[in-house]
């Protein structure tokens, strides 16, 4: 199946057999995705937005902390989370009212998100104010103006290098705050000694993510 975004087209595979080829037996020739024109850094920086070996060298330092030990690691963070979430849906389900359920689902993925890749432990339903739930839903919110956006699709060649002339103000102050988290992070870690700092004794500071372990690795 086929589908066009402006004037570029688009393919969908629906065979489970050609998925599998493409995502495990060939997936070393589907490295790139499409081109971004409108990502800046450091998201220009990101998996998503690389390609070749670049892209490459970069999965081959995330892969580690997907691994069968890192994940059973991350088991009692996102458990928390999962309690968390029981405690607060029996308070909805108790008081008889209606709610936004996807709200509840949301703020569990942020919370996972934020205690398992960036080290810091948040309750974003009972503490919307924190500086981190601000700034992830400030940034999940941030959207293009809808008939903006049906000129970029129609006009790339035309609307693209105008909105790269006109700088964004919010999108840099957000970029500011997570590459300050995730710099923190980094830091505390070259502090410890990896050796003698065992998971146990990491878990209740919540200094770093398990993802970002891996940043001290090697200079990406």
């Amino acid at each position: 199946m086929r589908y066009y975004i402006g004037r570029q087209m688009f393919v969908v595979v629906s065979s489970p057999e050609m998925i599998e080829q493409i995502l495990v037996t060939d997936f070393s020739n589907f490295t790139n995705r499409t081109k971004p024109n409108l990502i800046s850094k450091p998201m220009l920086d990101s998996i998503l937005c690389l390609r070749d070996d670049r892209w490459k060298y970069v999965r081959s330092l995330l892969t580690p902390a997907f691994s069968d030990t890192k994940l059973k690691e991350m088991t009692p963070l996102i458990n928390q989370a999962c309690d968390t979430l029981l405690c607060n849906l029996k308070v909805y389900a108790d008081s008889g009212k209606a709610f936004d359920i996807q709200r509840c689902y949301n703020c569990f993925t942020l919370d996972v998100v934020g205690s398992v890749a960036f080290g810091t432990e948040v309750d974003s339903q009972k503490n919307p104010d924190d500086p981190f739930v601000k700034n992830c839903r400030t940034f999940f919110e941030m959207s293009l103006f809808k008939p903006l956006l049906v000129l970029i699709l129609s006009f790339p060649f035309i609307m693209i290098p105008l909105l790269r002339i006109f700088p964004n103000k919010k999108q840099k102050e957000l970029n500011g705050f997570f590459i300050q988290t995730i710099k923190n992070a980094i830091v505390y870690r070259h502090q410890q000694d990896a050796a003698e700092v065992s998971y146990d004794e990491m878990h209740p500071l919540k200094p770093v993510g398990l993802l970002a372990l891996n940043f001290n690795k090697a200079k990406i």
